[in-house]
């Protein structure tokens, strides 16, 4: 029997979510900057798409919830890092515009 997934069922599941991602944020060591709840939330918003209504979301199951859900904070994380080396090449670029 497949249970169907709606945004009113995920309130169990969060504390699953905050897990994943506080097991995935472990395991970034340049992630200091960014919380649990905030990737939570930044992938719950990926999830739900730039227009979509979120009583819309739904998932075919916990197992595919929890999948879309982690490839969504992964890729959260990654966005993350290359936002932060971006930065970190700016303010190398504007220092030596400075100087030179």
């Amino acid at each position: 029997m497949e249970e169907r997934i709606t945004w009113d069922d995920l309130e169990p599941f969060m504390a699953e979510v905050r897990v994943i991602a506080r097991d995935l944020l472990r395991r970034e060591w340049q992630a200091e900057s960014l919380q649990t709840t905030a990737l939570v939330q930044t992938a719950l918003r990926r999830q739900r798409g730039a227009k979509q209504d979120w009583s819309a979301l739904t998932w075919p199951n916990r197992h595919y919830f929890f999948g879309a859900v982690r490839e969504a904070m992964r890729r959260a994380l990654i966005d993350h890092g290359r936002k932060r080396k971006t930065t970190q090449r700016e303010n190398l670029l504007t220092g030596c515009a400075s100087r030179c």
